[in-house]
């Protein structure tokens, strides 16, 4: 009964032990036993929902941290990947922490270049074309959120393809068409291509049942 609420964990099975872990330890269970939950039961536990609304706090300090924790992300969206995407639709991840943990992790991911992608035998390009055709299945439907989320997969997979920043792709690819015979690397042509090819498709798609200025 001494025991802070806000040192306590959101999961009985945790909290038994609770009082000998560090907060941080508790936090990294609580996170691990939230994203099982998702994982089997398709849905957000109502403990974590609860905690976002009683237990702030502990909630935006501890438990968000350690779920936000920066990393080399997996090609295709894992376990917890799918969970922080999740409360992001639910709006339980503020803004400004969700573009700050975007950040690092493509950081990590340049400045470790040769990091292999687990959980998977595609390669990127492949795992590309797949994302944009199903992309373009969500735009007939409408689903604002669910093209949110899936365009932030895309992103992830184009900063595999190419983990270098922004501006040194950009100049890489300036100093390509500058050259005397301008070409573009056969990777990028086959990239663009498969991104023109999909906005034209989503163009057409989005067409049929919407007013072409929408």
């Amino acid at each position: 009964m001494q025991e802070s609420v806000e040192d306590m964990g959101l999961y009985e099975e945790v909290s038994d032990t609770g009082s000998s872990l560090q907060p941080q330890g508790q936090a990294a269970q609580d996170v691990e036993k939230a994203v099982s939950l998702l994982e089997s039961t398709g849905r957000i536990s109502a403990t974590v929902m609860e905690a976002s609304l009683f237990r702030k706090p502990y909630f935006l300090t501890r438990f968000l941290p350690a779920l936000l924790k920066p990393r080399v992300l997996p090609l295709k969206p894992d376990a917890q990947m799918n969970f922080i995407e999740a409360l992001k639709k639910a709006d339980k991840i503020p803004a400004a922490q969700y573009s700050s943990y975007v950040e690092s992790c493509q950081k990590r991911r340049q400045q470790n270049k040769t990091a292999e992608c687990v959980d998977t035998k595609e390669s990127p390009l492949d795992v590309l074309k797949i994302q944009l055709q199903e992309f373009a299945a969500l735009v007939v439907g409408g689903n604002d959120g669910e093209m949110s989320a899936h365009l932030s997969r895309i992103s992830h997979t184009l900063n595999v393809i190419f983990p270098g920043s922004p501006d040194e792709l950009t100049r890489q690819t300036a100093v390509t068409l500058n050259a005397d015979t301008p070409q573009l690397p056969e990777l990028h042509v086959k990239v663009v291509n498969l991104i023109l090819q999909n906005f034209c498709q989503c163009l057409l798609s989005a067409s049929r049942g919407n007013p072409p200025n929408k």
